[in-house]
């Protein structure tokens, strides 16, 4: 590879950076494009060992064919983990895969990593064919932007549970005392993220009033925390839509 296609390709990836700003680029979109920058079939596996981001239209090992946001194997997990610099032309079974479809596979790992703490792994698939230096200068590279990427992601997430939170806060702020005590009830008879809640068992149960039951919550509704939906005689059927509800319960039980 000369020197001006070498540049031409960090290029390409560096603009990643700008892209997603402009366009929103998912992890799979990241992965399908450093595919084609180093051509290989890339994913971005977490340091807890979730799929982050992959190119659908490449070939993987079994190992890692997970669909995003499910785990790989705990322990190949941890040996991606062991590899704390960049690692090129692995054999699949160093990692414990021996699945004989697998057979001349080369794979590059990259640890992810910012501030020192690790983020993930970058991996990079190619069959029968080696990974060169100039691959691997453009996969470290590569990881530096993904690293920045996956601290956005990290920040916006945080950001996310944060608005939750203070979601809950103000609606249950908004109960008074007995609607608190209704909703308590009302999450003791609901098993699981949805289900069917009859007001007028939990207004004969607790002594509160059926329209105290109601109007709490119509008021966790109006705060986007919950979904219902009446079913008649049969009762009204609820859903949870904001699940940091459950720790607020427990704070205010």
């Amino acid at each position: 590879m000369s020197n001006i296609e070498l540049l031409d390709r960090t290029r390409r990836i560096r603009s990643l950076l700008h892209d997603n700003e402009e366009n929103k680029l998912s992890f799979d979109d990241m992965c399908a494009l450093m595919g084609t920058i180093v051509p290989s079939s890339v994913c971005m596996i977490s340091a807890k060992g979730k799929m982050l981001g992959k190119d659908d239209r490449a070939i993987y090992p079994d190992a890692f064919s997970k669909k995003k946001g499910e785990f790989i194997d705990d322990t190949i997990n941890e040996r991606l983990l062991r590899v704390l610099s960049t690692r090129e032309n692995v054999r699949p079974d160093t990692l414990g895969i021996e699945d004989k479809s697998v057979l001349g596979t080369e794979i590059l790992i990259t640890p992810v990593e910012t501030g020192g703490e690790r983020l993930g792994t970058l991996l990079f698939f190619r069959k029968n064919r080696s990974f060169s230096l100039d691959d691997i200068i453009l996969c470290e590279y590569a990881s530096t932007v993904v690293s920045l990427e996956i601290n956005r992601a990290l920040e916006r997430e945080e950001e996310s549970e944060e608005r939750l939170k203070a979601d809950i806060d103000d609606a249950v702020a908004a109960l008074s005392a007995t609607e608190r005590k209704a909703v308590i009830k009302v999450f003791d008879e609901l098993y699981s993220s949805e289900g069917l809640i009859v007001a007028s068992k939990i207004s004969k149960e607790t002594g509160i009033t059926r329209s105290v039951i109601v109007n709490a919550l119509k008021k966790l509704e109006g705060a986007g925390i919950i979904a219902i939906r009446s079913q008649g005689v049969k009762g009204t059927h609820l859903e949870i839509l904001n699940p940091e509800i459950y720790d607020k319960i427990e704070e205010i039980r």
